[in-house]
């Protein structure tokens, strides 16, 4: 047992079961086996995780025969890699121990940027002058070609050279899932000096960065993330470092471009729950609406915070301090609330004004799960003072032409059926625990009074069989039925050995109650309803099935009864 490293605590919740290979949090329900929890520190894919993993455990990975291409392009990764590797320890070093670097630790300062953030988040300083970098890395034996390959310099129109991409800038170099440099951002320190110059440049796109997969700050946020359960998206380079100096590293920012659902997944791997920076004028609110979709699309529960009285993050927090903007964080708003209001502001109070912002908001409320949309469903209705009803059937329309299911009950039932029974819980930790013993006597119950969930009577089939639990979770999605099978065998505490008998006699009876107790229910409606003198075989058969159900309910309760001693 130990603290959890996936949200904050103070008592001891996490639980790692060496002789069964899986970890489970109790506080938060996160779990998994051993890839899956390197998967979740680290950030890594499956694949990536196992290469890791094997060395160690002395495993070698036998893999299939490379293209001559195929070779090509890896190497040409790796270079790319080390260029960038080379290029930001080049920044770093001429920002803190070269004269050349004065400009630039001058800057930092007046920015507030302490010695520890620097190097936490590896900023640097590209020097003015034209071929400082190229220079530099040609020394290393790196070509100007390998240079402009890596998007750190362009080719020179006049000859065979190249030229620097980063002068005079603060460099902050934009790092993978490993912490390796793949690109890097700048902000020109002396604009007077040329007046045309962009006060930002980013990188270009190169074989080893994306920019609508890569945020900035991400693979160091990571960790707060987890244990925070949220994400801070901003939009600059600074943005980022102040609020991580400032207390809240769990902050991250696109590189100057377009917020993407595939940035959304990579962060949809650490928590669900993003707030976002919008300016409060009219552009950030339109900025706003128009992100709605792509957090709807990504399934993440997106959140929007103001700032006001100042231009961006880091003036605030340099301004106002840590303690304000954790005020601030406490007033989040979640983003549909804005498009919900502004959509009753845009088309005003009356009947026709009411309905074209319900057609206004379902094309995009329509892309959420159906329990989600149930939900917004409840929330439009009092907004807009329509019946739920008529909110449901227009987002039904809407949904059914993106191919998905928008039955309400079916939301309800998606809903209720995430909650198991205790019953079925216990069942279950008894199989795992007390195979010998449980086995037999639930192999004989009927699988449908354990619920009426295919996957769950799947998964106790497995068991019963013989499967093992790391083979049953294999092939179950990440669920709430997979949580609950982690959490039972990481509980070992549950019942002793000399009660596994009666215990799970008891818990066969009680869920064979609930059905019985269903049926007689039913029996009594239609007895009320069937005519002795018209219908005497079907009346008879009723009371025939009445009486024999209520002598296995006497049964039952006995069992039920049964105390433990």
């Amino acid at each position: 047992m130990g603290l959890c490293p996936f949200h904050q605590e103070k008592t001891p919740s996490f639980s790692v079961v060496p002789h069964k290979g899986i970890f489970h949090c109790f506080g938060c329900g996160e779990g998994g086996d051993v890839f899956k929890f390197l998967m979740k520190v680290q950030g890594m894919g499956f694949l990536e995780a196992v290469k890791e993993l094997a060395a160690p455990a002395g495993v070698t990975i036998e893999e299939r025969l490379l293209s001559t291409e195929e070779k090509v392009r890896l190497k040409r990764r790796a270079t790319l890699y080390e260029v960038c590797g080379e290029a930001a320890g080049y920044y770093q070093n001429v920002l803190l121990v070269r004269p050349e670097g004065g400009p630039g630790r001058k800057y930092l300062q007046q920015r507030g940027i302490g010695d520890e953030t620097i190097r936490r988040y590896r900023i640097g300083y590209a020097p003015v002058g034209w071929s400082n970098l190229t220079d530099y890395l040609h020394s290393k034996g790196i070509s100007a070609e390998q240079v402009v390959e890596a998007g750190l310099a362009r080719r020179s129109e006049r000859g065979g050279g190249a030229y620097d991409i980063m002068r005079g800038r603060v460099v902050f170099p934009i790092l993978d899932s490993r912490e390796r440099p793949i690109s890097f951002g700048g902000r020109i320190v002396d604009q007077s000096s040329d007046s045309k110059a962009p006060k930002y440049i980013n990188g270009p796109e190169t074989d080893i960065y994306v920019k609508s997969r890569t945020l900035y700050g991400l693979s160091l946020a990571r960790r707060e993330i987890q244990q925070k359960d949220r994400v801070i998206l901003v939009e600059g380079y600074f943005d980022v470092v102040s609020l991580g100096q400032g207390g809240f590293p769990e902050t991250v920012a696109t590189c100057g471009t377009a917020l993407t659902v595939d940035h959304l997944k990579s962060l949809r791997t650490f928590t669900r729950k993003v707030i976002a920076l919008f300016d409060a004028d009219e552009a950030g609110l339109r900025a706003a609406e128009r992100a709605m979709p792509i957090f709807a699309d990504a399934g993440i529960d997106a959140f929007r915070l103001e700032i006001p009285g100042a231009k961006d993050p880091d003036e605030y927090i340099n301004t106002q301090g840590a303690q304000a903007f954790a005020a601030r964080l406490e007033d989040t708003e979640p983003l549909v609330e804005l498009l919900l209001r502004r959509a009753a502001l845009r088309f005003g109070p009356s009947p026709m004004g009411r309905q074209q912002a319900l057609e206004s908001l379902a094309p995009i409320v329509a892309r959420f799960p159906p329990l989600a949309r149930s939900v917004i469903a409840r929330r439009i209705a009092d907004v807009l003072y329509l019946p739920e009803q008529r909110v449901m059937e227009g987002l039904e329309r809407q949904a059914s032409r993106r191919g998905k299911k928008t039955e309400v009950s079916v939301a309800a039932q998606s809903f209720s059926a995430q909650v198991l029974p205790p019953e079925v819980k216990d069942l279950f930790w008894l199989v795992i625990h007390y195979p010998d013993t449980a086995v037999p006597l639930v192999a004989a119950f009927d699988p449908d009074l354990f619920s009426s969930r295919l996957d769950v009577k799947e998964c106790m089939a497995g068991l019963l069989e013989g499967r093992s639990l790391a083979a049953v979770l294999e092939d179950l999605p990440d669920t709430e039925l997979c949580r609950v099978l982690r959490e039972a065998s990481a509980n070992e505490d549950l019942y002793t050995e000399e009660h596994v008998d009666r215990a799970v006699r008891q818990i066969l009876a009680r869920l064979e109650l609930k059905d019985i107790q269903h049926e007689l229910s039913s029996i009594h409606q239609h007895l009320a309803t069937c005519s002795p003198a018209l219908d005497r075989a079907r009346y008879l058969e009723l009371i025939r099935r009445r009486v024999e159900l209520q002598h296995r309910q006497r049964d039952l309760v006995a069992i039920r009864q049964g105390t433990f001693s």
